[in-house]
């Protein structure tokens, strides 16, 4: 059984209508904060910014909330504009669902991590680089009901981006999405979607090791 992380690289993009564009344009993550104080209560936004004419919406983290309540060093790292919390919250599903904020899914840039049986990332594993599944389309004819076992592919999606399971093998693969679409639909692959959810079992069949040529 292999595991697989799918994570993007970047936040979360937003599609909304800009007033200067006079139309739905796509927002991007400016990884800056608006901190607002009111007595001993604040205000947090994480600033989006229309890639074509640089209009800003404000995309509310917290509201009314006291800063002694954020967890251990967040309100500095709001105040001091910290990237790698811009991050955090920029692929926050949550946070886009309570505004309302329309996801830009389709332009997200990802990267498949390879996975311990336990879910973990694999020590010294570079991400983007698919594990080698020790199967090549040449061999698509050599497989037989009788001489083949089943192998479960597990690919985790918790950020829900918007991608084609065939697309994903393909990249766990490393071989053409024509190639994997054959496998599919010789029933070599199979899955139970088409689009990759949350948690997705891939099912392959695999030849039987003492059968190989």
């Amino acid at each position: 059984m292999s595991y697989y992380l799918i994570q993007p690289r970047e936040s979360y993009g937003i599609l909304r209508n800009c007033p200067k564009c006079k139309g739905k344009s796509r927002y991007k993550n400016t990884n800056s904060f608006r901190v607002n104080a009111n007595g001993k209560q604040i205000d947090v936004w994480l600033i989006y910014q229309c890639e074509a004419c640089k209009n800003t919406y404000n995309l509310t983290i917290y509201e009314r909330i006291r800063a002694s309540a954020l967890p251990a060093g967040e309100y500095e790292a709001f105040l001091r504009n910290d990237k790698d919390t811009a991050f955090y919250y920029g692929r926050k599903k949550s946070i886009f669902t309570n505004n309302k904020a329309e996801i830009n899914f389709e332009d997200i840039p990802y990267e498949i991590i390879p996975l311990k049986d336990n879910g973990q990332e694999k020590e010294g594993a570079e991400t983007g680089e698919g594990e080698n599944l020790d199967f090549t389309p040449e061999g698509l004819g050599s497989y037989g009901e009788s001489a083949c076992q089943r192998e479960e592919i597990i690919i985790q999606n918790p950020y829900g981006l918007r991608i084609r399971v065939d697309r994903v093998m393909a990249e766990i693969m490393q071989i053409s999405r024509s190639a994997v679409k054959e496998l599919f639909q010789k029933g070599i692959l199979s899955c139970a979607q088409n689009y990759a959810g949350e948690y997705n079992i891939v099912t392959r069949r695999k030849e039987d090791a003492g059968n190989r040529n």
